[in-house]
């Protein structure tokens, strides 16, 4: 039975910009969205600032304290800048290991990190 949809395997592209250079811009957007969000740490808070004001190594620090003290925002956060090189080496292994902790806890975002990067074999 036909359904009139049919699919070519392809996703679309998009030109001129890499998946790295995607990911960064997607993270630095949603670091610094004026988004209604539950109450923070100072730590987050103080990551946020350091986020906007483009200094990434200060957030990642600011980041890493929170989430080791098992703060899921702080983790999914210090995930991506794991992931994409930011204020850190690049390195897929701890993006993995940070993005599991915040979805262990239930950050969905993470969760869907966590998703993907087994389904591109990436830091697991």
């Amino acid at each position: 039975m036909k359904t009139g949809i049919q699919s070519k395997g392809t996703s679309p592209a998009v030109s001129g910009f890499s998946l790295g250079t995607l990911i960064l811009l997607l993270l630095i957007m949603h670091a610094t969205a004026p988004v209604v969000r539950a109450a923070s740490s100072p730590l987050v808070e103080q990551a946020r600032r350091a986020t906007r004001a483009r200094d990434f190594a200060a957030a990642a620090g600011y980041y890493r304290q929170a989430a080791e003290q098992g703060e899921a925002e702080a983790q999914y956060q210090l995930a991506g800048m794991y992931r994409a090189g930011l204020g850190v080496p690049k390195n897929t292994e701890k993006a993995f290991l940070w993005f599991r902790k915040a979805a262990d806890q239930g950050n969905a975002k993470a969760q869907y990190n966590v998703g993907m990067m087994y389904q591109k074999g990436l830091g697991i």
